[in-house]
């Protein structure tokens, strides 16, 4: 073959493989986009399906809210528009001007608020009647008042394990504090039985019902809360199932695990 034959046959040659290397890069590069392409979509559809659910799960909360106690002693205010542009309700007092956001189906500020400052319009509370009154009233009718935890009898011989029931051990009489109400119940029946007090209901009704949702550093926590603080066990006693749960949820907010906390779950 001539030499200028060979020439140009080689000249075809190369640009033959110029053209199919260029349409693989081109099939590489659409290959690639839609990767991409379908990388963004599937991520857009993920995030539409949580926001979704997260929608879902709020939109929940706000429903159990609205069947709280807290909520039907409120009265509509206005509504306005969180950093997302999701619309929700704030709400006022019926018996004040004090105003509550229900944001996510929160309602403890208001339930502290009618409880502190409206007692007597805290459900089944009426003049002159305390909430301590009812609880008690739930526990036992024979007991007059309430005793003070100093003031309690010693209980010994109490086993959680073999089910053994109080025993009253001996009393040592002590000098009521001021203001303190002691429990009259007759000595001739060694039977009776004082009556528990709030904390220990609220306690008891905790750890048989919602222990599981707390970890036991949180659980410790929340049980003392109960223990030393009346107003809080009463509270917690005369709340609704939907309303009690916003309540722990709320307590687990404000209280976030620790880092030590954290190290002994893991």
């Amino acid at each position: 073959m001539p030499l200028k034959d060979k020439s140009h046959a080689t000249d075809a040659n190369a640009t033959a493989d110029e053209a199919t290397s260029v349409d693989r890069e081109l099939d590489d590069d659409a290959a690639a986009v839609e990767a991409i392409s379908l990388a963004a979509l599937s991520g857009e559809i993920m995030t539409a399906r949580a926001n979704k659910s997260s929608l879902g799960k709020r939109a929940a909360r706000e429903e159990r809210g609205k069947r709280s106690i807290a909520y039907q002693h409120t009265e509509p205010y206005k509504q306005v528009l969180d950093s997302s542009g999701m619309p929700f309700d704030v709400r006022s007092c019926k018996y004040c001007d004090a105003v509550f956001s229900f944001r996510g189906g929160t309602t403890s500020a208001a339930l502290r608020h009618l409880k502190s400052a409206h007692p007597q319009q805290f459900p089944g509370t009426g003049e002159g009647t305390s909430l301590q009154v009812i609880v008690e009233d739930g526990v036992s009718a024979d007991a007059p008042f309430e005793e003070s935890k100093a003031d309690q009898p010693d209980l010994a011989g109490f086993s959680s394990d073999n089910g053994q029931e109080f025993q009253l051990a001996e009393h040592k009489p002590r000098s009521a504090r001021h203001g303190s109400k002691r429990r009259r119940y007759d000595e001739d029946s060694p039977s009776q039985r004082p009556a528990l007090t709030s904390n220990q209901i609220a306690i008891s009704h905790f750890l048989e019902n919602y222990k599981e949702m707390m970890s036991p550093p949180k659980r410790l926590q929340f049980v003392k809360l109960l223990s030393y603080h009346d107003r809080e066990a009463e509270m917690y006693n005369v709340l609704d199932d939907d309303t009690r749960l916003e309540y722990i949820k709320q307590f687990l907010e404000e209280n976030p695990p620790t880092t030590t906390e954290h190290e002994t779950e893991a």
